[in-house]
């Protein structure tokens, strides 16, 4: 498709996927990705332009947390506030800039203003996860650091579902076991920081130390 189609297929399909945007339910939401599975259009021009881009990591976002967040309580979703493909780029782009200040060298109160936007806009551990896995150059360092100030601002829920949903991106990665281990330390569930240490390949010796340690709390519990 030459550039002026492209622009004249644009010019028709966005108009049409802001209508669809318009008042989302979780019906709504059903029907708009059936809709942009369907659309020859929109497949070809995704990659291509920006918004179109955008929303196809919204959408992909939205899936991940529909199997995970409800399950926790959570109704809040990507799409809230949404109400055009302007939104999903603002919403965007204030996460990217926002969570590549991570990876640079500030005072932290510019770090917690990004934890506060994030916490503020109910923005889910999944979609932080996934953006620093696409924007960021650090991801290992910018993933433990968005939980330890997550954790820090006692938002447990957030910190761990970006730690398991960063998971998908680096499998089996240590630092993020450990720390994730640690939430749930902090809300004394000893059954779950155990599970996520015996996943860890080759654990060096405070580790297995602290193993055998939550083991014996746990058979000294269920006597």
């Amino acid at each position: 498709m030459k550039i002026e189609q492209q622009h004249q297929v644009l010019q028709k399909l966005k108009p049409e996927i802001d209508g669809k945007l318009k008042e989302l339910n979780f019906q709504k939401m059903k029907e708009l990705l059936l809709w942009l599975a369907q659309s020859e259009e929109y497949s070809k021009l995704k990659r291509k332009d920006k918004q179109l881009n955008m929303l196809d990591i919204f959408c992909n976002i939205w899936l991940e947390e529909k199997k995970v967040l409800p399950e926790l309580g959570i109704e809040e979703d990507i799409f809230g506030g949404v109400g055009s493909l302007g939104d999903i780029e603002r919403i965007y782009q204030s996460m990217r800039f926002g969570l590549m200040r991570l990876e640079t060298a500030m005072p932290e109160e510019y770090y917690d203003q990004v934890i506060d936007w994030l916490i503020d806009y109910k923005i889910s551990g999944i979609a932080i996860a996934r953006i620093i896995h696409i924007e960021t150059m650090n991801e290992e360092k910018n993933v433990l650091r968005t939980a330890r100030l997550l954790r820090k601002r006692k938002q447990l829920v957030m910190a761990m579902t970006l730690l398991e949903s960063a998971q998908e991106y680096l499998p089996g990665n240590r630092a993020y076991l450990l720390e994730l281990a640690d939430c749930w330390l902090v809300g004394q569930q000893w059954g779950q920081a155990l599970g996520c240490l015996k996943k860890i390949e080759k654990p060096d010796t405070q580790t297995q130390e602290l193993i055998r340690e939550l083991e014996k709390n746990i058979s000294y519990e269920t006597l």
